[in-house]
């Protein structure tokens, strides 16, 4: 399992605001990358979840399954 935190949410970074879930989505698909995962299943909570179904509604390629809560 891997678990991180969205920019701005302690401990990463906060760049300069606002954020956009098309840029929260970036930064998800880009760890899936640079960790070369290329089919995962996803999960998450509240501003997760919206990412979560971001990500699989843009890139089913990607997910082999989603859990927005």
């Amino acid at each position: 399992m891997i678990t991180f935190d969205n920019r701005g949410v302690s401990p990463s970074s906060s760049p300069a605001a606002p954020y956009s879930v098309d840029q929260m989505v970036g930064d998800a698909l880009a760890l899936l990358d640079h960790l070369q995962i290329r089919v995962a299943r996803i999960a998450g909570h509240s501003m997760g979840g919206w990412i979560a179904e971001t990500i699989a509604g843009r890139h089913p390629e990607r997910v082999r399954a989603a859990l927005p809560r």
